[in-house]
């Protein structure tokens, strides 16, 4: 992946320590007495009177203590008949609502089986892609979820794959009048950017905007990368412009990005111009930036060129790139030079794969040497290279 996001302290990581604490206990320490019970709800109306006169006795490790002793309390309950008598003195969903708040309020993390637990206590089934059904029946019983949860809520749902509930949660967030952070609109964009959805990354972008958040050269390049795999490369080029006008000077990542989306689209020169573009300024190409391009040369000596420059600043090929060669050299039916880059591999840290040695076998197979592509097949074997069924197919048919 060519963009690795970048981590910001907006609160939906979370630190060890409540990480630690917010972790359910063993069933076997499950509360079961009714004087342990009791102690849980002494401490629920003890927050209760603090958040009613602003005292301080609402601290971090009592909330803590008591979200995991409710959990307990209510995975013990589970187990219980409905028919039993204290059911509803063990459980409150009103009180989960109390700690949720103090939770908020202390920024304490929310990790996804808080949100699983309240779900459960509602009655709400279907995990976590149920968010956006479950707020509004956490609203009725009490839950009022500000700014900080429901980004943390939205990265959740992007972390499990629910990228339609994360994008329904963010409508409801921006209708009840919260900014989500930047970093949640990255990340909605990057969701949707994965599934091709073009407008609805742009939608996002001018959405962001027009609650006056800025985006910065992370937001920019993801609208790069989604708009020139779409083969949109006018619009890519208008957003690397509008970079540099507003001050916001694409990076490595940005640039490569770009590189990529050419290639991709088979404008090999322009990738070239922006690459020699690159050279010349402060954002040098990297290893990924020589790989992208290398990898789409349709010249074998250009391809070398690029190779022997990346050697020469301590930048090396990988397996891909080196297979690539191979392939290409073959081709064109110069096995010494392939030989020669084949046998230099180890020693730039690179082992070939099956897929380099099905390379050789098909091109000894079509040049009429089948004892050379059996003696690469037991090669192969030799260094531990287990043979896949597409090779032994091949070996038959050769």
């Amino acid at each position: 992946m060519l963009i690795k996001e970048r981590r910001q302290n907006d609160g939906t990581n979370p630190s060890q320590t409540s990480s630690d604490l917010l972790q359910s206990t063993p069933h076997d320490n499950l509360p079961t007495s009714v004087n342990e019970v009791g102690s849980v709800t002494e401490s629920i109306e003890a927050m209760k009177i603090s958040k009613r006169v602003g005292s301080s006795i609402a601290n971090l490790p009592i909330c803590l203590d008591t979200f995991r002793k409710l959990n307990c309390v209510y995975a013990k309950r589970s187990s219980h008949s409905t028919d039993n008598p204290s059911s509803n003195f063990l459980w409150r969903v009103g009180d989960m609502a109390v700690v949720f708040d103090l939770m908020q309020k202390q920024i304490i993390y929310r990790n996804l089986n808080t949100y699983l637990i309240i779900f459960k206590a509602l009655h709400v089934k279907g995990g976590i892609r149920q968010a956006p059904f479950a707020l509004e029946r956490m609203r009725k019983e009490g839950f009022v979820l500000n700014g900080y949860s429901y980004n943390g809520l939205i990265h959740l749902l992007l972390q499990s794959g629910c990228c339609k509930q994360a994008l329904e949660v963010y409508r409801r967030v921006v209708s009840e009048g919260i900014k989500p952070s930047l970093k949640t609109y990255s990340a909605l964009m990057v969701a949707s950017g994965k599934r091709r959805d073009i407008e609805t990354v742009m939608g996002l972008l001018e959405e962001m905007e027009s609650l006056g958040l800025r985006p910065n050269v992370y937001t920019f390049t993801i609208c790069i990368r989604v708009l020139g795999r779409a083969g949109k490369i006018d619009e890519a080029y208008g957003h690397l412009k509008r970079m540099d006008d507003e001050g916001c000077g694409p990076d490595v990542i940005t640039y490569t990005v770009l590189i990529d989306a050419l290639c991709h689209a088979g404008k090999l020169d322009k990738a070239k111009e922006v690459f020699l573009k690159m050279k010349s300024s402060s954002h040098k190409p990297d290893r990924v930036t020589y790989i992208t391009l290398l990898d789409k040369f349709r010249k074998l000596d250009e391809a070398f060129g690029t190779l022997d420059n990346m050697r020469k600043i301590g930048i090396l090929p990988n397996l891909r790139t080196y297979n690539t060669l191979i392939g290409g050299l073959l081709r064109v039916n110069r096995l010494n030079e392939v030989l020669e880059l084949f046998d230099g591999m180890e020693s730039f840290g690179m082992k070939p794969t099956a897929y380099t040695y099905i390379v050789f076998i098909d091109y000894y197979g079509k040049s009429g040497e089948p004892d050379k592509a059996i003696e690469t097949f037991e090669k192969m074997k030799l260094c531990g290279i287990v043979p896949i069924l597409l090779l032994v197919m091949h070996l038959c048919i050769v």
